[in-house]
């Protein structure tokens, strides 16, 4: 269309996409319709698709690794590795299963955490000062047993 306006190929870029297929021109200058005198030059930006994602293996550094999303490191941070994140998959809308150790509801929140179980009997704070065994005070989720004092102490 260009060399048929007697306009000119100027420069092209290439940019990834997310909406533009590969091969297809996301933006131009001059736009589209402006007039130009004969053998004027029309710079593009052409398509490269959508961009790579991150290969996690290849990331030999713990501090690069964990600033990546979809990234973790595992192991010692001279000798672990770059691994693909666990990604959160929710199995309730909002966190029901308050005492489970998991985010239910993949907000970033776990269990008494989550604002979800706050009226959750489970998460209530318990009297811990009334608790005076070891075995009574730590079954109870908000409390636990300072072995120095030999009390029941709350979380």
């Amino acid at each position: 269309a260009i060399i048929a306006a007697n306009l000119v190929v100027g420069t092209v870029d290439t940019a990834y996409s997310d909406t533009v297929a590969a091969g297809h021109v996301i933006s131009q200058e001059p736009v589209g319709g402006t007039l130009l005198p004969r053998d004027s030059s029309v710079n593009l930006v052409v398509s490269l698709g959508s961009a790579p994602g991150v290969v996690c293996a290849d990331i030999p550094d713990k501090g690069i690794c964990n600033n990546e999303p979809t990234c973790e490191w595992q192991g010692s941070p001279k000798n672990g590795q770059c691994i693909d994140a666990a990604v959160c998959e929710p199995t309730e809308l909002t966190e029901v299963s308050c005492n489970d150790g998991v985010d239910n509801d993949c907000n970033g929140a776990t269990d008494c955490s989550d604002s979800n179980c706050s009226s959750d009997p489970t998460c209530q704070q318990a009297a811990c000062d009334t608790f005076n065994d070891k075995n009574t005070c730590n079954a109870q989720v908000t409390c636990r047993w300072d072995n120095k004092n030999k009390v029941c102490i709350n979380n």
